[in-house]
């Protein structure tokens, strides 16, 4: 992955690094961030997120080729990889379509998403292949929420996808299937995107608010990985303060360089 420096991107969303042009821009990370406080060791400092316009706004930061994503957490049916993927969010609206994106890598082919009633999605495949949901109401708007996916690699064959998918909200699961998974598909087609879908290059689902502290593992993190993770609602830096960080493949802590293993 190139180690893009997006939030430290200039005024026009300019990398100097990359020649590159990134969105959001300067004004979004910087002037319209919300800023908490993340615990490093033993010191609370301020910690900046990213503000998504949603939408309409075409907000995004593309984070890699499918090819890239696949060799990493994608891969097909019982050679499907294991992956988690965590983030600290704050909607304040549905986004795009009533789907904002957290992140979706390929077209659809994984991806973590706002959904009907206040509500948290992860899914494999556009065309309803496997699908797991949080209670309604467990994401409210105007609110930080701590989400953590975990996938355990392979083909639950159609049936048991709760056991393979997973979804924790705030450090405790809620999971329910929606379509059961099976012969899960490769990471294809469209470049990954944090805080929208790709869409051919025509991004269509802008999450709606603000995102912060999201990275991408591995492995399925445990139960009690993902309570670490939470720490009680107080972000860390995870890349050295969290007992599986060598299982670190991409964190962007939004406000800090990306921090990429």
């Amino acid at each position: 992955l190139r180690t893009l420096r997006t939030l430290h991107a200039g005024q026009y969303g300019q990398d100097s690094a990359f020649n590159d042009t990134t969105k959001p821009a300067w004004h979004k990370t910087n002037r319209n961030r919300r800023a908490r406080y993340k615990q490093t060791g033993y010191e609370h400092r301020e910690a900046k997120s990213i503000l998504f316009g949603g939408a309409s706004s075409t907000d995004y930061i593309d984070v890699g080729a499918p090819a890239t994503w696949d060799a990493l957490i994608g891969g097909a049916g019982s050679a499907a990889k294991p992956f988690s993927i965590s983030a600290w969010v704050y909607p304040t609206s549905a986004g795009g379509g009533d789907y904002g994106r957290i992140i979706e890598f390929g077209n659809a082919d994984r991806t973590l998403l706002y959904y009907d009633n206040n509500s948290v999605r992860f899914t494999f495949g556009a065309s309803d292949v496997g699908r797991v949901t949080t209670s309604n109401n467990s994401l409210p708007f105007n609110a930080w929420t701590h989400i953590v996916v975990t996938y355990k690699g392979g083909d639950p064959g159609g049936s048991n996808t709760t056991d393979y998918l997973k979804i924790y909200i705030n450090g405790s699961e809620d999971n329910n299937t929606i379509d059961e998974l099976s012969s899960p598909g490769v990471i294809a087609t469209d470049n990954t995107y944090i805080g929208n879908h790709d869409n051919g290059g025509d991004p269509d689902r802008e999450w709606g608010g603000y995102l912060d502290e999201i990275s991408v593992w591995d492995k399925t993190l445990t139960a009690a990985e993902v309570t670490e993770l939470y720490n009680g609602g107080i972000p860390t830096a995870i890349n050295s303060e969290h007992s599986a960080r060598n299982n670190i493949i991409s964190y962007w802590p939004m406000g800090c360089l990306l921090y990429t293993s």
